[in-house]
Parts: structure tokens; C-alpha cells; sequence
């Protein structure tokens, strides 16, 4: 009858000292580290990578779907650099830099002159 009553209290310490440390039904530091990759994962979805739209007409809808806002400068007459009239040139930032969704991208075209 001893045996069975120290294995008992041995069992009901451990279930206690389980409880107090909260390491019942998971890792210790399983929490911080959930949130830490979270974390992460947010600051990284928050990031896109610039897409190359040199040369391309009215890279708008492109830039939106990365998540990004184009702002278009417009030239009368052709600059250094431009290619065919209404194409995208001299993109700011560069293809593939990585910035937050929302940023604003620049990029130049030209019309004839008047």
C-alpha cells in the first residue's frame, strides 16, 4: 500500500509541476515562437519585389497587382534613355528591389512635342 501511494504523489507532482510551468499538451516556448514566425510572416508578405516594367505601355495594372502605386512622369519629346513613344523608361525604384506593398513607383514616357 506504500508503493502505491508514494507513486501516486510522485504522479500528482509531476501533473502539478506540468500545470505550473505550462508544459501540458505542448512545448515549452512553443507560443513565442508561433509568434515569432507569424511575425515574420507578416513583415514578409508586406514585402514585394518591384516588377520590371520598362518598355511597357501603361504599366499600371501591373504595378496595382504587385500591390504598388505608379505615378507616371510624362515628357513632351523624346529624353535620354526613352524609348518608343508611351513606353515606360527610367523605372525608380529598379526591377526586383523589394519594398512595401502601397509603395509608390516612378517611371517616365514621352509624347511628341507640340
Amino acid at each position: 500500500m506504500k508503493k502505491s501511494v508514494v507513486l501516486l504523489l510522485v504522479v500528482a507532482l509531476v501533473f502539478v509541476m506540468c500545470v505550473l510551468v505550462g508544459c501540458w499538451g505542448r512545448s515549452i516556448g512553443t507560443d513565442s515562437n508561433e509568434q515569432a514566425s507569424q511575425e515574420a510572416a507578416q513583415e514578409e508578405a508586406a514585402m514585394v519585389a518591384v516588377p520590371d516594367i520598362n518598355g511597357m505601355w501603361d504599366p499600371r495594372d501591373v504595378l496595382e497587382e504587385a500591390g504598388l502605386v505608379g505615378v507616371e512622369i510624362i515628357h513632351h519629346g523624346p529624353t535620354e534613355g526613352a524609348g518608343e513613344i508611351g513606353e515606360a523608361y527610367n523605372q525608380s525604384p529598379s526591377a526586383g528591389t523589394m519594398v512595401e506593398k502601397g509603395s509608390t513607383v516612378t517611371y517616365e514616357t514621352w509624347t511628341e512635342s507640340q
